[in-house]
């Protein structure tokens, strides 16, 4: 199975018990929830819908965060 995947990166996590740990994000694109406040309406909303979503198994997302796969 293939994901769609809107985002993916490495960042400092900033909410939550894990505070300041580096973390790797992963977006996925198509969300149904549509929250309002949502600080990722790219990955759901119809006015930012990308042109192009890339799609990897669960073998590619895991060497995204291994740091293989850039």
């Amino acid at each position: 199975m293939k994901y769609p995947v809107y985002e993916h990166f490495y960042a400092f996590q900033g909410e939550g018990n894990f505070i300041g740990h580096s973390s790797y994000f992963i977006r996925f694109y198509g969300c149904p929830l549509q929250c309002p406040w949502c600080d990722s309406a790219g990955t759901w909303h119809k006015d930012w819908v990308p042109e192009y979503i890339e799609k990897y198994n669960s073998e590619e997302l895991y060497q995204f965060t291994i740091g293989l796969k850039k």
